[in-house]
């Protein structure tokens, strides 16, 4: 959908784009940020970051994506996950 809105509005100067976050830290998170039995270790063992995404993190590509910087840019999808899904996430032991 992000390919398709940024092709048919690209000549009205309407810029369309995607976050795509990976495993964020957020105030809501109590202790961990678990998912099943995985806990935050399995998690940034498989990130090439080595650690959790921070709300910043997210907000400086959101702040990119919206600024002048950014002008040429639509239809595009940014991973913002420490490099997760290049690495392949679940699937790379």
């Amino acid at each position: 959908m992000t390919k398709v809105l940024g092709v048919e509005w690209g000549r009205q100067g309407v810029r369309v784009n995607c976050i795509n976050p990976g495993y964020i830290k957020t105030p809501m998170d109590v202790q961990d940020q678990s998912v099943g039995d995985y806990t935050d270790t399995d998690i940034t063992r498989r990130t090439p970051a080595g650690r959790f995404g921070s709300v910043e993190d997210v907000a400086r590509v959101a702040a990119w994506l919206a600024s002048d910087d950014a002008a040429y840019v639509t239809g595009a999808s940014v991973d913002v996950d420490g490099g997760w899904v290049a690495y392949g996430g679940w699937g790379n032991y």
